[in-house]
């Protein structure tokens, strides 16, 4: 089974922090495993903004690690660790609700690191203006 594939519901932790899987134990401890599960509550990270007009963009025609062309309001870069690019997403930004939507993985970027999402603008006062944000991440697929 791939872990896109399992729901939050098929994993517990035991009283000996142990996770099990369908009421079997693995063998892993919980702290030492990081999950982005189908179906599982949000997660918090930052969010910040990207154009192509942002020094230091390659002159590509908006080219994606994933090989796909930067569409607003589809694609983010994130640290592939943690969702993998084609990760489709959920977005909900209370700070600036009109970002909140469904986002597909599609980039990447060298300060992209840990908890921290950069959605593509096609407007560079738009992304100055959506600067930094909290949001919450849920995966969809």
């Amino acid at each position: 089974m791939k872990n896109k594939d399992l729901k939050s519901s098929q994993l517990r932790t035991n009283k000996s922090d142990q996770i099990e899987l369908n009421n079997m134990p693995l063998g892993i401890k919980k702290s030492t495993v990081k999950t982005n599960l189908v179906g599982s509550s949000a997660v918090q990270y930052q969010a910040t903004a990207y154009t192509l007009q942002d020094a230091g963009m390659p002159n590509n025609g908006g080219k994606t690690a994933s090989g796909k062309i930067v569409q607003q309001g589809r694609t983010i870069a994130a640290d592939t660790s943690l969702l993998p690019l084609g990760t489709v997403v959920k977005i909900n930004c209370p700070g600036y609700p009109s970002v909140n939507g469904t986002y597909t993985v599609e980039d990447t970027g060298g300060a992209i690191q840990g908890n921290i999402l950069d959605i593509y603008f096609l407007s560079q006062s738009e992304a100055i203006s959506f600067g930094r944000q909290t949001v919450y991440v849920s995966v969809i697929n």
